[in-house]
């Protein structure tokens, strides 16, 4: 069960689909069971 704290980066990548390492984001966040997301990267990206 492999399990990763989600850095702010990390979502930002994934959700701009412009961006050069969106695929990279996309792979890495699905191929995880669970994510750890702390509070601080909530409001980072609201």
């Amino acid at each position: 069960m492999p399990e990763a704290i989600i850095d702010t980066n990390c979502f930002i990548y994934y959700l701009v689909e412009d961006s050069d390492k969106h695929t990279e984001a996309l792979s890495t966040l699905e191929s995880l069971d669970a994510w750890l997301i702390p509070p601080i990267v909530v409001y980072e990206l609201v």
